[in-house]
C-alpha cells in the first residue's frame, strides 16, 4: 500500500514538474521573440510602446475576468485551458499573417494573455505545493531556457515555425494539466463589493505598490536593456542568449528556496531583491559592451525569482484565504500588467530625451525607492509573520 501511494505521489510530482516545463517553453516562444520581431518590422519607439502598453491593459482586463471565473468555479483548470488556447491561437495568427491591423491586434492580445498563462501557472503551482514551489519553478526556468533557445533558432528561418512550436508546447501543457488534481477552493461569487473591500486592504495595496515599482524595473530589463544591447550588437541571437542566461541563472535560487525560507522571511528576501535590482541597473548603465550586459544579466538569480516567490507568499498572508485565486491573479495584473503598460510608454518618452544610460540609472532609482518603502513595511511588523515551514 505504501509503495502504491509513493508511486502515485511521484507520478503527481512528475506531472506538475512537466506542466511547468511545457507551460514556460510555450511562454518563451513569444516573450523571447517579441522585441526582435517588433524591431524587425521597423516600427517607431512609440508604436512599439503602444503594442506593449496595449498588451498590458489587455492583461489587466483578462486578469479581472479570469480571477472572477476561478473563484466562482473554485478551480483553475478550466481558466488555464481558455488562457492557453487564446494565447497559442493569437501567437500563431500574429506570426503567420501580414494583414496589417489583424496581425497587430493579434500580437497585442497574445502578449496580454501570455501574462495570464504565467500567472495562472504560478498560482496553480503555489496553491498546490507551496512548500515545494521552488523545486517546481526550476522546471519553469528550464522551460524558459529551452524554449527561448529553440525559438531563437526557429526565428532565423520562419516566425510561423515559432508559432507552431508555441502551439505544440501549449498543447502538451494542457494535456498534462487535465491529469493534474488541483486543490479546489470553495466556490464564491465575486461581486464589486468584494473587489472594493480588497482594495481597502491597506497592507495588500502597499505591497502591490512596491511590487509595481519592482516590476517596472523588471520590464525595463526586457525593453530598455534590450534596446541598449541591440545598440551594442546587431546580432539577434544576443537577445536569445540573454533570455536563456537569465532563466538559467534563476535555477540555483529555486533549488535553495526551501532552505532559505527556513532562515529568511519573504519580506527580508523582497528587501534584498529590491536592493540588488538597483545595483543591477546601475551596472547596466555603466556597461559598454554587449558581453557586459550578458554577464550583468546573471544577477537575475538575486532579483526576479525572489520577487516571484516573495510576492506569492506575502499576498497570501495579507489577504483572505477564500479569495486566494482572485488576490493572486488580480494582484499579478496590477503589479505586472499595469507596470507593463507604464514602462514602455515611459521609456519611449524619456529615452530620446535623456539617453539609454540615464534611463537605466532612473530605473535603478525606482528599485531603491521600493527598497526604502520595503523598510517601512518590515518595520510595521505586518509582513514578517510568513514563513515556508
Amino acid at each position: 500500500m505504501m509503495t502504491y501511494t509513493k508511486a502515485g505521489e511521484n507520478m503527481k510530482n512528475g506531472r506538475l514538474a512537466f506542466f511547468n516545463l511545457f507551460s514556460f517553453m510555450c511562454v518563451s516562444a513569444l516573450n523571447s521573440q517579441i522585441i526582435p520581431f517588433l524591431t524587425q518590422q521597423g516600427i517607431s519607439a512609440y508604436a512599439k510602446a503602444g503594442v506593449l502598453g496595449g498588451s498590458a491593459l489587455c492583461a489587466f482586463v483578462l486578469a479581472l475576468v479570469f480571477g472572477r471565473m476561478a473563484d466562482a468555479s473554485g478551480e483553475l483548470k478550466r481558466v488555464y485551458l481558455i488562457a492557453v488556447v487564446l494565447y497559442c491561437g493569437t501567437v500563431m495568427l500574429a506570426f503567420s499573417v501580414s494583414w496589417g491591423w489583424l496581425q497587430w491586434i493579434s500580437l497585442v492580445f497574445a502578449f496580454g494573455v501570455v501574462k495570464q498563462v504565467m500567472s495562472i501557472n504560478e498560482t496553480w503551482t503555489f496553491l498546490s505545493e507551496p512548500k515545494k514551489f521552488g523545486y517546481y519553478h526550476c522546471m519553469a526556468a528550464i522551460g524558459l531556457v529551452i524554449g527561448s533557445l529553440i525559438s531563437g533558432y526557429l526565428a532565423k528561418t520562419s516566425m510561423t515555425a515559432v508559432g507552431i512550436f508555441c502551439a505544440g508546447c501549449g498543447s502538451m501543457a494542457v494535456l498534462i494539466s487535465r491529469k493534474l488534481k488541483e486543490k479546489s477552493s470553495k466556490k464564491r461569487k465575486i461581486t464589486m463589493r468584494t473587489v472594493t473591500q480588497l482594495m481597502k486592504n491597506r497592507e495588500y495595496m502597499v505591497l502591490l505598490g512596491v511590487l509595481f515599482l519592482l516590476m517596472m524595473v523588471g520590464f525595463a530589463d526586457q525593453f530598455v536593456v534590450l534596446d541598449k544591447l541591440m545598440e551594442l550588437s546587431d546580432e539577434r541571437m544576443m537577445i536569445t542568449y540573454k533570455f536563456a542566461l537569465q532563466s538559467f541563472s534563476e535555477i540555483p535560487f529555486y533549488i535553495a528556496l526551501v532552505f532559505l525560507m527556513k532562515k529568511i522571511s519573504p519580506m527580508q528576501l523582497l528587501l534584498f531583491a529590491s536592493l540588488m535590482s538597483s545595483v543591477k541597473f546601475a551596472l547596466y548603465g555603466i556597461a559598454s559592451e554587449s558581453m557586459h550586459i550578458l554577464l550583468i544579466s546573471m544577477l537575475q538569480v538575486v532579483t526576479h525569482p525572489i520577487i516571484v516567490v516573495a510576492s506569492k507568499m506575502l499576498i497570501a498572508h495579507v489577504t483572505p484565504s477564500e479569495l486566494s485565486n482572485t488576490t493572486q491573479i488580480v494582484g499579478f495584473a496590477v503589479y505586472f500588467g499595469l507596470s507593463g503598460f507604464v514602462t514602455p510608454l515611459l521609456a519611449a518618452w524619456l529615452g530620446p530625451i535623456v539617453g539609454s544610460n540615464a534611463l537605466l540609472y532612473m530605473f535603478a532609482g525606482l528599485a531603491a525607492v521600493a527598497f526604502v518603502i520595503g523598510l517601512g513595511m518590515k518595520k510595521s511588523g505586518k509582513y514578517d509573520t510568513v514563513n515556508a515551514e
